[in-house]
């Protein structure tokens, strides 16, 4: 499931007037006709100044957006339907000249800086919302700016091949509808035979995470809410079955992809079952990656 977060515009055009761009050239041709017409040599030099202004303002607004290279970095976890915060950082290759009123687009989002001086760099972040899940690209940015005089708008689109994988939108289903199941296997669960939990990790808290997660001692020291990871414990690892059902559907992904978060943040191991693979529960922040990674390319996998 592959989807390009770029829509390729067909009327795409790399560079158009302005309102004031417009104006400023029927100005310029209502003069310069005046001046043929009377042979006033004054008008001639008016028009002989707009013509230069516009050929510097087109001389400097191509290079204005020349010699930009633009990186992208998305985070790890991108759920299907959810915003997410990607950040940009635009670099001016150019040794001689800043450059100006540069706004970068890409799907429905923009990111504006107005200067970015010479060989220098700068960063901004962005909102954007993937709506399948799967892989998805942005293969290009378009690149902007008005720059010098606001007479013109040029355009370029720069190739940036960015890719992530988008989980599954996490949608908790009633546990009747479901046509997959939860399999307890033999855990340690048992009142005559428990085993304490042992603390093996660390990992930022997370909203929902039950508060006697929390490390206490790390949030006294540093202000940072932490949650515990355990080893062990009290809690019968459950194994997610999707083995041996004839169709899944987007629906049984989302409730499956929902039952990975929720039994991890309830400290409980989460494994996962199909008719070609398995994965052993385990409550690890790599482990819950790992699963929702696997259902984001599910069609890929089977």
């Amino acid at each position: 499931m592959k989807k390009s977060a770029l829509k390729r515009t067909t009327n795409f055009k790399p560079v158009y007037f302005t309102k004031a761009g417009w104006f400023y050239i029927i100005v310029t041709i209502v003069l310069g006709f005046a001046a043929v017409n009377t042979g006033n040599n004054l008008i001639f030099i008016i028009v002989s100044f707009l013509l230069a202004v516009m050929a510097i303002s087109g001389f400097y607004g191509k290079k204005n957006i020349n010699n930009i290279k633009i990186n992208l970095r998305m985070p790890a976890e991108i759920y299907a339907g959810s915003a997410f915060i990607v950040k940009l950082k635009a670099e001016n290759e150019k040794k001689f000249l800043d450059s100006y009123l540069l706004k970068i687009r890409f799907y429905e989002s923009e990111v504006f800086f107005g200067r970015i001086g010479r060989q220098s760099s700068k960063e901004g972040k962005t909102d954007l919302i993937f709506q399948k899940r799967g892989v998805n690209r942005i293969k290009e940015i378009v690149l902007y700016s008005r720059f010098p005089f606001n007479f013109f708008v040029r355009c370029k689109r720069i190739p940036v091949n960015s890719e992530a994988v988008v989980f599954p939108k996490p949608v908790k289903s009633n546990e009747s509808a479901r046509s997959y199941s939860l399999n307890e296997t033999e855990g340690t669960a048992a009142k005559d035979n428990q085993v304490s939990e042992e603390l093996s990790s660390i990992r930022n808290y997370e909203y929902g995470d039950s508060l006697r997660l929390i490390h206490w001692k790390h949030f006294a020291k540093s202000d940072e809410l932490k949650a515990k990871n355990f080893s062990g414990g009290l809690n019968s690892p459950v194994v997610i079955d999707l083995s041996g059902l004839d169709f899944v559907s987007e629906s049984e992904i989302s409730a499956a992809a929902y039952d990975i978060i929720d039994l991890i943040k309830m400290n409980i191991p989460v494994g996962l079952k199909t008719d070609n693979d398995y994965f052993p529960p385990d409550m690890s922040h790599g482990h819950k990656l790992n699963l929702l990674r696997y259902l984001a390319l599910y069609d890929d996998n089977k």
